[in-house]
């Protein structure tokens, strides 16, 4: 069926019993998602200061207030539209992915100069 491989593809395949160990889950349900937000987080997402083009960075660099991904994303499709709802989730998937290239450097740092000086010493195309 069409809409099996769809779901399949966006939501990857589905687990015979949940992570926690319990019961396998009868056909048409899923498991729950943990989330680690609290009431505040929610209320402080609302803030449209941190939705505004431009402005949003500011005020969350003057404040040092985090906004959970998902918020950002609704936020700038909100403000923005759809193209400024995709550019906002891509931002965040790039910055997710050099923040963990930045927590491995960190981890061994000499891999991560050999790493960086190999680089350095390939030739460029010209």
């Amino acid at each position: 069926m069409l809409t099996d491989g769809v779901s399949t593809i966006l939501y990857g395949t589905r687990p015979s019993a949940p992570a926690d160990g319990g019961p396998p889950l009868p056909e048409g349900s899923a498991a729950p998602v943990a989330s680690n937000a609290s009431f505040s987080d929610v209320m402080r997402s609302l803030n449209p200061l941190h939705h505004l083009p431009g402005v949003g960075m500011i005020y969350r660099a003057v404040t040092g207030e985090t906004v959970l991904p998902a918020a950002r994303i609704l936020g700038a499709g909100l403000t923005g539209g759809p193209v400024m709802a995709l550019a906002t989730a891509a931002w965040l998937a790039i910055g997710e992915l050099s923040a963990a290239r930045t927590a491995t450097d960190r981890a061994d740092p000499a891999a991560a100069a050999a790493r960086y000086a190999a680089a350095a010493a390939r030739p460029r195309d010209a």
